[in-house]
């Protein structure tokens, strides 16, 4: 029973373990997604910004 017992805890925490790497790329995923946006953000408005000033 006890060796049961010590199975069962290790697959828990090879499950936590996995479940915290999967979250902590999704985590690094979502902050690349932001640093996107905000380059394009960046260039959209540079864009903007000399194509009013090429306009009379």
């Amino acid at each position: 029973m006890e060796f049961m017992r010590k199975i069962g805890h290790g697959c828990a925490l090879c499950f936590k373990a996995v479940l915290w790497l999967l979250l902590g790329m999704l985590k690094i995923m979502v902050e690349v997604v932001k640093v996107v946006l905000l380059v394009f953000s960046l260039i959209l408005r540079l864009f903007t910004c000399f194509v009013r000033a090429g306009t009379p």
